[in-house]
């Protein structure tokens, strides 16, 4: 499997690689067209295996966000080691009214 892996502070998420190159397609006009478009060539590459952390791809921890709601991909527990698929976890929102931000947990 084509594999893209994202190495956030607290956890690793891992998506297939043909699937994010679809929901950034299908979902490009509410995203950031410059960054999807710099991620979609990126992507473009053979490699089995795509490596993005934090520092170089901001951009796409909004993305990661976006595909575990859709219940898309698996999270790795930093502290613990487990592994969850995006469908057992929960949503929930952090932050004030104006400036929300969706997270996840068991």
């Amino acid at each position: 499997m084509n594999t893209v892996i994202f190495n956030s502070e607290n956890a690793v998420f891992k998506f297939d690689k043909k699937e994010v190159k679809e929901r950034l397609i299908c979902k490009q006009s509410e995203y950031d067209p410059d960054e999807i478009t710099q991620l979609l060539e990126f992507f473009s590459t053979d490699a089995n295996e795509i490596l993005l952390n934090p520092d170089d791809h901001q951009y796409f921890g909004y993305v990661v966000l976006d595909l575990m709601g859709a219940g898309i991909g698996t999270a790795t527990c930093d502290i613990c080691g487990k592994s969850y698929d995006a469908s057992q976890l929960k949503e929930f929102t952090v932050g004030q009214p104006i400036l929300t931000i969706a997270s996840y947990s068991i």
